[in-house]
């Protein structure tokens, strides 16, 4: 649970940082400082993702088979006469 909680702040702390960064730097309102927050929230977020799926090992590959002999063709079918 704690990577979670760990995962949730960092997600806050960079919404909150980067609007209050745009604030700063001279936003024209809260409304587009909190817009640039969630911008950078969400590439927060996709960078959170993206690395957790890096380090999560993925299903091991099947083991290879040997091929099956292969039957000879029956042979074809008798005329009658």
């Amino acid at each position: 649970m704690s990577g979670f909680l760990a995962r949730v702040g960092i997600f806050v702390a960079v919404f909150g940082a980067v609007t209050g960064l745009a604030e700063l730097l001279g936003a024209s309102n809260l409304g587009v400082a909190i817009s640039f927050g969630a911008i950078a929230a969400t590439a927060a977020l996709m960078g959170l993702i993206v690395g957790r799926a890096e380090r999560v090992p993925g299903p091991t590959a099947a083991p290879e088979r040997s091929p099956q002999p292969r039957r000879p063709p029956p042979p074809p079918p008798r005329r009658r006469r």
